[in-house]
């Protein structure tokens, strides 16, 4: 079986966002009810947390799968 960390995919991608400059990084992922999402955004708030940032509530959002719900919520 080969898989992979959600926390940890979450946690480099944010870490490569901030690496990049990006100052507010929203997260948008599946309801908190799927357990992948919980350690997806494990993930994120650890990457901010090891660059000496805040967790703004504000900017974390669940949406509903598939591309058109994730292109919404970004667009929001």
């Amino acid at each position: 079986v080969v898989s992979y960390s959600n926390a940890l995919a979450a946690r480099a991608m944010t870490e490569h966002l901030i690496g990049r400059g990006y100052q507010r990084i929203a997260f948008v992922s599946l309801p908190s009810s799927i357990p992948r999402s919980v350690e997806r955004l494990r993930g994120y708030k650890a990457a901010l947390k090891r660059a000496g940032r805040q967790v703004v509530a504000a900017l974390i959002h669940e949406s509903e799968g598939g591309y058109a719900a994730g292109a919404a919520m970004m667009a929001q």
